[in-house]
């Protein structure tokens, strides 16, 4: 027996709901981000399929321009479907491929919010979960697999990308997962006076033009302001812009606090020494709280020249960030070179870390990576500063292509001779 199955247009409200239960959702095919497809005067609909008046399929459709009078389709990370039911999938595809062609489409691009298998933090295959079954099931419905590209250049969205599961654990047990290197510098933040706050949209300059430098110091393309504005506007709720920063004045004091204590500590330590002058355990004491004194004594000097050259606040670095409920998206970041070595951006991943475990939230996406792992790859230092906070690499299964015209060919061909000109 047939199942009563009806492709159709759905209403954001009906695609909301069914979005928020399956399990392939995404900030990047959310309602947040069909708001941005609108903000930019970006054509899409919403379609569906229907079993009985229940949704068992949906997709976000945009339609870009190409080749002048032609289109084509993005299902903006994939199909929401059981890709294991074949009888729904199948429907929906040619379906999809009916309705596409009457819109002047010449192909479908989809990019499913799936990863591939199971991988470890080196990326490389563990045992668990697998799904790369679903590239034959695509494939034999017509699709074209764009492979697996290890380049920033090649990728239209991300695939690769770094993640940590959070689990219902103390911050000290948290902090004892990271490596050594990382907690170092947490705790060095820490010691440093560095602190972090939320930037409102009034103040998204601030990450603006830091991100600006950040990109002409790494040689990479800056995007507009508006770009930032519109995810901060459209995301809304979900968008968070941290900073981190030191008030030179508070650093200042608890400097001043720090060195009373212990100056105090090494009256007492001399004290005790007028009667066991070769007590080894006072001596070690004492040469370790001189040694703090100096630490105290250059850490002030440094922050009065910073403070006459820079003035009170130093921003160091900020981050933008997304938050649904059951992920946190660390989706792109800035650092002001100069003060580096106050290690900013740690503090903030500490400070969302922190904030995740708080709000329980299983999942702290640190986003992406390229997926070449080698020591001379191009953001080697970007994967081990990720690394470092543990985790694991995952890989979605990548850029799809349905071809739905003849025209397709010819514009493939055209791609090809433009590439190698």
């Amino acid at each position: 027996m047939s199942r009563d199955l009806t492709f159709t247009t759905i209403s954001l409200e009906e695609y909301t709901s069914y979005w928020k239960n399956h399990p392939y959702h995404s900030f990047l095919n959310s309602k947040e981000a069909i708001q941005l497809r609108e903000s930019n005067n970006q054509s899409y609909e919403l379609l569906g399929v229907k079993e009985d008046d229940t949704i068992v399929g949906a997709t976000i459709c945009v339609y870009l321009p190409v080749l002048k009078k032609f289109f084509f389709a993005y299902a903006q990370n994939g199909l929401l479907v059981d890709y294991e039911d074949s009888e729904v999938l199948s429907f929906f595809v040619d379906e999809l491929k009916k309705h596409l062609k009457s819109k002047h489409c010449i192909y479908l691009l989809m990019d499913p919010y799936i990863f591939d298998k199971e991988r470890d933090i080196d990326g490389k295959d563990v045992e668990g979960f697998d799904h790369t079954s679903i590239l034959s099931t695509l494939k034999n419905l017509g699709f074209e697999h764009q492979g697996f590209p290890t380049d920033y250049s090649n990728m239209a969205v991300v695939n690769w990308m770094f993640i940590k599961e959070l689990h219902d654990e103390s911050e000290d047990e948290l902090l004892k997962e990271l490596d050594q290197q990382t907690r170092w510098s947490i705790r060095k933040t820490m010691k440093q006076g560095v602190q972090v706050r939320e930037l409102s949209r009034e103040e998204l300059p601030i990450f603006i033009n830091m991100e600006r430098e950040t990109a002409k110091r790494r040689g990479f393309s800056m995007r507009e302001e508006a770009f930032y504005y519109n995810q901060y506007d459209n995301y809304n709720e979900h968008a968070k812009v941290l900073l981190a920063y030191i008030n030179l004045d508070d650093f200042l004091a608890h400097l001043t606090n720090e060195k009373e204590d212990l100056l105090k500590q090494l009256d007492d330590v001399n004290h005790k020494l007028e009667s066991t002058p070769n007590n080894s355990k006072q001596l070690n004491k004492k040469k370790a709280i001189e040694e703090a004194l100096e630490i105290n004594e250059k850490n002030t000097t440094h922050s009065q020249e910073l403070m006459e050259t820079y003035g009170n606040i130093l921003n160091l670095s900020s981050a933008f960030f997304l938050e649904y409920e059951d992920e946190y998206i660390y989706l792109y970041s800035a650092s002001d070179e100069t003060f580096k070595e106050y290690f900013g951006p740690y503090a903030i991943q500490w400070y969302m870390l922190k904030w995740a475990l708080q709000n329980h939230i299983p999942t702290y996406n640190f986003y992406g990576i390229s997926g070449n792992f080698h020591k001379d790859a191009e953001d080697y230092g970007v994967y081990m500063f990720k690394r470092g906070f543990g985790g694991k690499v995952v890989l979605l299964l990548g850029d799809f292509i349905l071809p739905l015209s003849p025209i397709y060919a010819l514009y493939k061909r055209l791609k090809r001779i433009r590439g190698s000109l």
